[in-house]
Formats: C-alpha cells, sequence, structure tokens
C-alpha cells in the first residue's frame, strides 16, 4: 500500500508557497505519494506519529499491575465519544455508562462526525455490557455534544451533557429512590461493601472532560453494608449503611 496526502492541494498551497511550486497540474499532485513532498532533508528532524488503536474502549484492571482494553461494541465506534458517565441507574450493584459524542469541527472536505445520538451501556456484573440505543432509553444527545457530568437536585440524580454552541441538555434517572453518600474534600475513593461479600472500588474524582465537573457524590446502590472511604494522606474510615432491600 501507498501513502498519499489526505488534503487538496488547494489547501497545502493556502499553508505554504513551497507545495505551489512542486507541481504545475492537479493531475501531478492527484499522481503523488507522500514522499513526493518532502526531500529527505526537510523529513530529517520531523516527529513522526503513529495511530494504532482507534476504536473507543474501556480498560479492566486485573490487578498486580494487569490491564485489559476491551473495545466498545461497535454502536458506540460510529463517531467520537467525548464525554462518558459511569453510574449504577437501576442500582443493582453494576456500572452502567452513558456516552455523548459526534464532532463538528471537522474541514469542510471531510465533514462532520455526526452520526452518534448517546448510548446507555446497561452493565451486566461480568465486565460486559448491554447496549440501549436512545430510542429505547429517551437519553438522546444528537448535537455536536461534549462534556457529560452529574449532578444532584437534593437526592435526584441528573446527567448534564454540553453541546458546542447549542443548548445543554438534562436528564433525570425515574423511579429510582437511593441513599446518598457525600465524601469529604479530601477523600480520593472508596471500597464499597456489599452484603453478599462484593467489593467495588469507586473514585471521587476532581475535574473531568472539557473543564466539566461531576458532582462527588455517590448513590448506595442495592445490598451495600458499608463503605471504607480513604483521603489523600491514606487515612480511612468506615462508613456503614442500613441494609437497603432489593
Amino acid at each position: 500500500m501507498k501513502q498519499y496526502p489526505v488534503h487538496f492541494w488547494d489547501e497545502l498551497n493556502s499553508q505554504s508557497p513551497k507545495f505551489r511550486r512542486k507541481f504545475s497540474k492537479f493531475k501531478e499532485f492527484g499522481a503523488a505519494t507522500t514522499d513526493k513532498f518532502f526531500t529527505s532533508d526537510e523529513l530529517k528532524d520531523a516527529v513522526i506519529l503513529n495511530a494504532t488503536y482507534m476504536e473507543s474502549a474501556y480498560i479492566i484492571n486485573e490487578g498486580q499491575g494487569k490491564f485489559k482494553i476491551v473495545s466498545l461494541p461497535v454502536i458506540a465506534q460510529i463517531a467520537p465519544v467525548n464525554g462518558i458517565v459511569a453510574e449504577d441507574a437501576d442500582l443493582d450493584g453494576n456500572l452502567d455508562a452513558f456516552l455523548i459524542g459526534n464532532d463538528y469541527s471537522n474541514e469542510p472536505t471531510f465533514g462532520q462526525y455526526d452520526a452518534f445520538s448517546g448510548l446507555v451501556l446497561k452493565g451486566k456484573g461480568d465486565n460486559s455490557f448491554t447496549t440501549v440505543q436512545s430510542r429505547e432509553s429517551g437519553f438522546d444527545v444528537n448535537g455536536d455534544a461534549k462534556a457529560l457530568v452529574k449532578i444532584f437536585a437534593g437526592d435526584k440524580l441528573l446527567l448534564a451533557a454540553s453541546q458546542n454552541q447549542d443548548t445543554t441538555r438534562t436528564y433525570s434517572l425515574n423511579g429510582v429512590n437511593a441513599t446518598v453518600f457525600t465524601p469529604e474534600a479530601f477523600d480520593t475513593y472508596g471500597i464499597i461493601k456489599f452484603q453478599d461479600g462484593r467489593k467495588q472500588r469507586i473514585e471521587f474524582y476532581y475535574g473531568a472532560g472539557y473543564f466539566s465537573q461531576s458532582s462527588r457524590k455517590i448513590r448506595i446502590p442495592n445490598g451495600v453494608k458499608s463503605i471504607e472511604v480513604f483521603n489523600s494522606k491514606g487515612n480511612s474510615r468506615q462508613v456503614e449503611f442500613k441494609l437497603i432491600s432489593q
């Protein structure tokens, strides 16, 4: 396979006159491979970057310094994913994920990446997900979506999605009541302990994509008996909960 430039001759000419001098006809430009554009001396100090993994994915921490990359379902690959919130939507103890994306900033030559309308990934508890598309979930963000955060109105969880040069969309999780835990300022993570012996690590973040910030509060899933909370100094404390029935 041979490499050819992605941009048109007019676009390259507008960036540098050297490309105008290299070719006299569009036919010549169209047949020229990338090595015809620069001499070996011009490329001597060039920084060459190779993209080798183009899929949206999540990473599983398998412990002992080992990690596993798992590609998200095909429906999540149809446009760039910009905002993600991991949240146990139905409080069954399995993390779900809410995704938004698209990108309208491309050059007119290539057009917009605008096929995505948002997606809910329902966690199955075995590091896999069931996809729930917008028409089923009602979670529909079809613009130039950027940041996605979770916020609370009292004990009610809301998801807020920003769209470039467009409105902010807000969604609520209906029909799910939960106990809400509020971490202290220097708390960094916690270990949730379930009644059945399972454990789940959660982190209390400051800052997210596109200068956004989710609430650091978390909702307590069904069957949780306690959380061991750790702060930035390594100190921990135990927070007990009254067992919530299924």
